[in-house]
């Protein structure tokens, strides 16, 4: 079977030399064309954007280019910035990932506001989310229910919706969904979080 998906659109934070290689590893057999993007925030606000256009050689691991990261690090700090990329080919998403140059627990992150529309009947939904902040590793839960979802646990970046299928055990209402429906990221498990 031949595969066309990159499999990674790979960026690590390089501390010492304040940039981030930006790396395409597919796993595809037939070269594609794609382009790749990122962008840059701190606290919620956009710094940086680029795209860059590429071919993408077929199990060749290929570095698109180097991001120089060291002016906005220094000016908003480790903490603060977030590195958005995504990789395109054939007109489709086929990576996202994020970099960052802080652990976790070091990050200087504003609680979110995460907005949800829910879309489906019976057992079947969708739930799209919102962000007008970055929310990472945001995770939904339905209360009383094990809930199969087509993802969780992901970065949300603010302004790029995410739709997530949600498969119930057993029919429910739209009402009955948005009650127990629990939207929760990594600022929830800060001390002292609402």
């Amino acid at each position: 079977e031949t595969r066309h998906a990159a499999d990674a659109a790979d960026a690590a934070g390089h501390q010492r030399h304040r940039q981030a290689p930006l790396r395409v590893e597919p796993d595809h057999v037939v070269g594609v064309g794609g382009a790749a993007s990122g962008h840059s925030h701190a606290a919620g606000a956009e710094l940086q954007r680029g795209t860059a256009d590429l071919t993408i050689p077929p199990r060749e691991s290929h570095e698109v280019r180097k991001l120089a990261l060291k002016e906005l690090l220094e000016k908003h700090g480790t903490g603060n910035v977030l590195v958005w990329l995504g990789l395109e080919a054939k007109g489709a998403a086929a990576s996202q990932n994020l970099c960052l140059f802080a652990k976790p627990k070091d990050l200087k992150l504003s609680p979110p506001e995460i907005r949800t529309t829910i879309e489906g009947k019976d057992s079947r939904w969708t739930v799209t989310l919102d962000s007008n902040r970055p929310a990472l590793w945001t995770w939904l839960e339905i209360e009383g229910t094990d809930a199969v979802l087509s993802d969780n646990f992901f970065h949300l970046a603010p302004g790029e919706p995410r739709t997530i299928t949600i498969t119930l055990p057993a029919p429910m209402s739209a009402d009955a969904l948005r009650a127990r429906l629990r939207t929760r990221s990594l600022t929830d498990t800060y001390p002292n979080a609402p």
